[in-house]
């Protein structure tokens, strides 16, 4: 025996290459893949012709992403609400003695509007109202009414000013612009009893975590083609129905993960970012199976698309699949919604110029494994049922 030397593990003991994902007994391991990315394998799959021409693409999605810009005037009329309910918090801020119900700690912008994303006719900013204490109802009321008193004392129409209270928070509408305030708390206020009438905890977490993004959005997310992409992505989910599913802060991650050069810190130019995106979720990048993109901002290794159903899932990779068919044949107008006269049925078969297109076709089938699941559990209690009634029979004899 030699100091110094570590231990050598036996030579018949099982491989295991990822040794973090081993069960130690409780079921099978998880075997996560990796989708197949062609910008990260390009070196091993040399390509037998030229390289597509992507001018036309990029002049499609500049053009769209043009139409896609909101107006000066509604950032104008938005950007002046969203003073104005912040000029009135700080000043309750200030004037506030910490007593109140409706003390308030922090506000922070978040959205789109703060991550400079929003779109042609997106007109309602948010902000995040962290509250000194766990948040009530009768609280967001009260400071809901607060602000529009305020808003009218600043020569607001009264006429034009609308509130509406939810359990989650309130939103405050001026003609056309509206400010969406989210309630939430800090930690330290997790510890304190709970009473009744209190804003349930996953609203809570909610504001948190849209803290959160923001903060991460500010520090990774500083090209100006990627919010490119995430507004061209939100508007083809806006329109077609596999696409539907993504939520705001999926596409940030998509985009963020198809712009970005493997191996390198430069950012891929907006037609191959686009291409990468459609290519990645046509390969199975969102499927139960996949390693997918991590959440950067859970401390668990938690991935995004976990949150989505099987169903969801699939109906998003068949999406992307007929999408990447049409981009193969220079269909990229019907994908970004050119052609107002003709609209794309990704449901239906498509011609491309001469070439028929059929779209992809789900596997899945949840009806089936209920029906089947209820039949088992038919089948069980028809069991049970004979065994109870042999047990009867027998105690009556």
């Amino acid at each position: 025996m030699h100091r110094g030397r570590g231990r050598r593990g036996r030579r018949d003991a099982p491989y295991h290459p990822h040794p973090r994902r081993r069960s130690h007994g409780h079921g099978p391991p998880r075997l996560a893949h990796q989708a197949f990315d062609l910008w990260q394998a390009e070196e091993f799959f040399p390509r037998a012709g030229p390289s597509p021409d992507n001018d036309a693409l990029t002049k499609a999605l500049i053009a769209r992403h043009t139409q896609l810009l909101p107006r000066p005037s509604q950032q104008t009329q938005v950007t002046d609400l969203v003073t104005k309910v912040t000029a009135i918090m700080d000043n309750l801020i200030v004037l506030q003695t910490g007593h109140e119900e409706h003390a308030i700690e922090e506000l922070r912008p978040v959205g789109n509007h703060k991550q400079g994303t929003a779109m042609v006719n997106d007109q309602c900013a948010e902000l995040v109202v962290l509250f000194k204490v766990w948040p009530t109802v009768k609280c967001i009321e009260k400071l809901s009414e607060l602000i529009v008193e305020n808003l009218r004392e600043m020569e607001v129409p009264s006429g034009s000013i609308t509130m509406t209270n939810d359990k989650a928070g309130f939103t405050i509408q001026v003609e056309t612009c509206q400010v969406r305030c989210h309630a939430s708390t800090l930690p330290e206020s997790w510890l304190e009893p709970t009473l009744p009438g209190q804003v349930e905890v996953r609203d809570i977490e909610n504001g948190l975590a849209y803290i959160r993004h923001t903060r991460w959005f500010e520090e990774n997310v500083t090209q100006t083609g990627t919010r490119m992409l995430i507004r061209l992505l939100s508007d083809i989910g806006s329109r077609i129905t596999g696409f539907k599913h993504l939520t705001p802060w999926m596409l940030v991650l998509l985009a963020h993960q198809a712009s970005l050069a493997p191996g390198r810190r430069d950012t891929l130019p907006i037609a191959q970012a686009f291409r990468r995106a459609m290519h990645l979720l046509s390969a199975g990048f969102f499927l139960p199976s996949s390693e997918g993109i991590t959440d950067p901002c859970e401390a668990s290794a938690y991935r995004i698309h976990h949150a989505l159903g099987f169903e969801k899932q699939e109906l998003l990779c068949c999406a992307a699949q007929t999408a990447m068919r049409l981009l193969s044949h220079g269909a990229h107008s019907e994908i970004l919604g050119m052609n107002q006269d003709c609209s794309v049925d990704f449901e239906a078969t498509m011609n491309c110029g001469g070439v028929i297109i059929s779209p992809a076709v789900c596997v899945y089938q949840q009806e089936d494994e209920n029906a089947e699941r209820k039949n088992g559990d038919k089948k069980d209690t028809n069991g049970q049922s004979e065994e109870q009634a042999t047990a009867v029979e027998k105690s009556q004899a």
